[in-house]
């Protein structure tokens, strides 16, 4: 395959990409899909951002550059209360 929902998942992501589908969900959307970077070594899923806003692939091949935006994803989220997530398990 070589894209899914707009990932490129051929060129790119290759095997460090899953898609999580919720198809009922009793308080909120159904038939909702998650792109999820996947290190599947030590058994991590780690929710992407959407497709059209991702420009480089490269911090989402290693999981030492995810820990990098996850540190830059603090700094920006000091001061907010609420953080939105799509899928929580």
């Amino acid at each position: 395959m070589n894209t899914y929902r707009g990932y490129q998942i051929a060129k790119q992501l290759k095997s460090n990409f899953r898609s999580i589908v919720c198809l009922k969900n009793r308080f909120g959307d159904c038939d909702v899909a998650v792109g999820c970077n996947f290190f599947g070594s030590i058994g991590v899923f780690r929710e992407m951002p959407l497709a059209e806003e991702i420009t480089d692939y490269e911090p989402y091949l290693s999981l030492h550059r995810i820990k990098d935006i996850k540190k830059e994803e603090k700094k920006e989220d000091k001061g907010k209360e609420n953080k939105e997530f799509n899928f929580t398990m």
